[in-house]
């Protein structure tokens, strides 16, 4: 064990951290634009990102304690059993959608809001950094609901007015070149 962690530069650790979060925050912002762009296309998404956070997670807390970075008193199979959670909640909002009890729409963002919960979980009895992805993760669900329940009521009188002061701004201009000709 000596030589693993002495082939390690300083800090290493830290930047593995870094780094798997990154990833699942930036897996988790190309979702926001999925579910803004293609919302049954989120909905597969969304489900296909559980199993990804999973491997990352479990991947990172693996790794973390093979170099003695961190001390967990459970086994590998919490982890498992903590993520199988979430697949199996999936699963019943899966069959919600096929029998028509919700769309797609709604599940991808309680799917969302799982994996929010699911991480932050993790963080929480695994791994720290966890914790802060979590938050994000729930920050942007929320985002989102909002977004999507006020976007439209807000943005087409925005840009109507918006279209109609640059109407009125061009047909100024227009009629004042004319009068200085």
């Amino acid at each position: 064990m000596d030589d693993t962690k002495k082939s390690f530069p300083p800090f290493h650790h830290w930047k593995v951290r870094l780094y798997v979060g990154i990833l699942m925050l930036i897996l988790s912002f190309l979702g926001l634009i999925v579910t803004e762009l293609k919302q049954d296309g989120a909905w597969y998404y969304w489900r296909c990102l559980c199993v990804v956070f999973a491997i990352l997670s479990i991947g990172l807390h693996w790794y973390l304690r093979k170099t003695e970075q961190v001390s967990f008193l459970g086994t590998i199979w919490h982890e498992i059993f903590h993520w199988l959670g979430l697949f199996l909640a999936v699963i019943i909002i899966s069959i919600m959608v096929e029998v028509g009890m919700i769309g797609r729409f709604l599940s991808s963002i309680s799917v969302l809001m799982l994996l929010a919960l699911t991480t932050y979980l993790a963080g929480i009895y695994m791994e720290i950094t966890l914790v802060f992805v979590g938050l994000l993760l729930g920050i942007l669900a929320l985002g989102l609901s909002v977004v999507s329940a006020y976007l439209y009521p807000i943005v087409i009188p925005v840009t109507a007015l918006l279209g109609l002061s640059l109407w009125i701004y061009l047909k100024r201009k227009h009629l004042h070149h004319k009068e200085n000709l």
